[in-house]
């Protein structure tokens, strides 16, 4: 059986707020209604036109992923936003060599993640999301196609317990970049 891509993201989005429902601490307290001054973020994953050479090395910000080692990806909620720390070194941008491996998961307590790559995919398993929580984290291979490409996916940090407010999940656009990239 095939499953779509958005009905796996309308599936771990329901349960996360399910849980967050029926997680408060006293059963009898409602959680106030969503504030709707607060327009949600759409998910903007895909091909982006990034290079290697202007974005990871020596001057720039990215952190370089070798082939035949593991990247671990760490995301964690900031309020609205979500840090990203690449084998513990800051940044939202990432260069792996192809043949190389990553591994996404996050460090806040109760809490879940949902990455989307939008209708690309860089993974060798030809999935355009991945998913897990503070328990499971989630590994991927790369692609091990000789196409070089600039990936951007959309990442969303949930807490799954919420004591008495709701909590808003955190939410950015980082890159990977395989091979050269573009």
């Amino acid at each position: 059986m095939v499953v779509s891509r958005a009905v796996v993201i309308r599936f771990v989005l329901a349960t996360a707020l399910l849980v967050q429902v029926s997680c408060t601490q006293e059963k009898s307290q409602k959680l106030p209604p969503p504030d709707s001054s607060k327009a949600i973020k759409a998910f903007t994953g895909g091909l982006c036109s990034n290079t290697r050479a202007n974005s990871c090395g020596a001057g720039h910000p990215g952190y370089i992923c070798p082939s035949g080692a593991t990247c671990q990806i760490t995301v964690a909620r900031n309020g609205a936003s979500v840090t990203v720390t690449v084998n513990g070194q800051p940044g939202g941008i990432v260069c792996v060599d192809k043949n190389a491996s990553i591994q996404w998961r996050t460090t806040d307590s109760h809490s879940n993640f949902l990455g989307d790559f939008g209708d690309v995919s860089p993974l060798s398993s030809g999935v355009t999301y991945f998913y897990g929580d503070d328990s499971t984290p989630t590994s991927s291979n790369i692609t091990t196609v000789n196409v070089d490409h600039c990936y951007k996916y959309s990442i969303k940090v949930c807490p799954t317990i919420v004591s008495g407010n709701a909590i808003p999940c955190g939410e950015d656009d980082p890159i990977v970049i395989i091979g050269d990239g573009n």
